[in-house]
């Protein structure tokens, strides 16, 4: 399924139903090279529960603002929390106001 020379082999819906057995390392991987290929990026969310912390913050940290708006949300619940409200802090130095209502629930509640 994941050869680690290859990449992965096979369909991504696959992959999904194999996520929870996965090995994370190749999971973070595999996510990593999903988020720099913008047509499937919309995988992530269906991964990130399987996925690592710091994984998910690297990734949403290189999000732009089109990618935070259409995948942030939906990974926010595996994301720390620290990241999260430092994305936060940004989104609302550029007045993306929308996000943000979106992101409140995951938040350091001490920073709202």
């Amino acid at each position: 399924m994941i050869d680690r020379q290859q990449g992965m082999t096979g369909g991504f819906d696959k992959l999904i139903a194999l996520a929870p057995f996965l090995d994370e390392d190749d999971l973070s991987s595999f996510a990593e090279r999903l988020f720099n290929s913008e047509k499937d990026s919309q995988y992530l969310n269906a991964l990130a529960p399987f996925m690592s912390e710091k994984t998910l913050g690297r990734i949403a940290r290189l999000m732009n603002t089109d990618q935070k708006e259409r995948y942030l949300v939906g990974l926010a619940p595996f994301i720390d929390e620290k990241v999260l409200t430092d994305i936060a802090r940004d989104l609302m130095k550029s007045g993306k106001l929308k996000i943000l209502k979106q992101l409140m629930p995951f938040i350091d509640e001490d920073e709202i």
